[in-house]
């Protein structure tokens, strides 16, 4: 990788699509098919990113800013989500098999206020300690309580 190149984002066909770097936000990224699988995006804020079916299987996410972001259809399986910002995010579809949406090292939710997790598949995945507010819509039958997780007031 380059000098000053953090991480080189590539589509599920493998073809280079963007070379991010270091210390560059990432709001309003239009990659739809992104391969991302195992990247480290902690901390990285991605608000109002285009990620629709990208695939993020076991991405590190701890603290990532995804406000109003586009997740639908998204391979999230055994990704790390404590901590992160997913305010309003859109998770239709998403894939969130086993990945980690608990409190981070330092007790802090992961916030899914007013997101939209319809039809996402959650088998295995940890939302203990995640908050939610009215405006957050779940897959059918879902029951944020027995998740172990917190109504908040929308902000």
């Amino acid at each position: 990788m380059e000098h000053g190149v953090a991480m080189i984002i590539r589509n599920l066909a493998g073809v280079t699509l963007l070379e991010i770097p270091e210390d560059c936000k990432l709001e309003n990224l239009n990659l739809p098919n992104a391969d991302l699988a195992q990247a480290d995006l902690e901390g990285m804020d991605l608000s109002f990113a285009n990620l629709e079916s990208a695939n993020l299987d076991g991405a590190d996410l701890y603290w990532a800013i995804l406000y109003s972001a586009n997740l639908t259809r998204a391979n999230l399986e055994n990704a790390l989500l404590c901590g992160a910002d997913l305010k309003r995010a859109c998770l239709r579809w998403a894939n969130l098999k086993n990945a980690n949406l608990s409190r981070d090292n330092l007790g802090g939710a992961t916030n899914l206020s007013g997101a939209d997790l319809r039809d996402a598949l959650i088998e295995g995945c940890d939302f203990s300690g995640a908050e939610y507010s009215t405006k957050t819509q779940f897959p059918l039958g879902f029951t944020p309580a027995r998740y172990g997780m917190t109504l908040v007031a929308e902000k």
